[in-house]
């Protein structure tokens, strides 16, 4: 069955040549300023480390010009916390409770390098794989 005029033109009307390129209509062709790209364009890094009752920064220096961060706990059994320096390994205490990253479970965040994400667990270590990418 083909498409009615009347749909076929709405349609139509949301494209524009802009630039001798089609694009979405938006404003028209007013729109003005450089699109920046940020996904993998400076750097990539790769991070094992342990983490144990106390806080540690994941990972303990972050790669320059970061955009986005992988945190994987690596432990078959125990349970990620992860927060800010004072991040409680416990699900149930305020605004300093963890957020959990279960075993063998990973977390992705869209981040800079000026946040530190810390981690910690509620008894012994574990290993945790840290991705960064700029």
């Amino acid at each position: 069955m083909p498409i009615p005029e009347n749909i076929r033109d709405r349609e139509y009307a949301k494209f524009v040549e802009c630039d001798g390129n089609t694009a979405v209509r938006i404003a028209g062709c007013n729109l003005s300023g450089t699109f920046t790209p940020r996904g993998l364009s400076v750097d990539h890094k790769n991070t094992m480390m342990e983490v144990s009752t106390i806080a540690t920064p994941l990972p303990s220096v972050p790669l320059s010009e970061r955009n986005s961060l992988s945190i994987r706990n690596l432990s078959a059994t125990e349970i990620l916390y992860i927060g800010k320096s004072d991040v409680v390994a416990d699900e149930n205490i305020g605004t300093t409770a963890g957020w959990q990253i279960g075993p063998n479970e990973t977390y992705n965040v869209d981040i800079t390098d000026s946040i530190i994400i810390y981690g910690r667990v509620a008894s012994g270590t574990i290993k945790v794989q840290v991705r960064e990418l700029a």
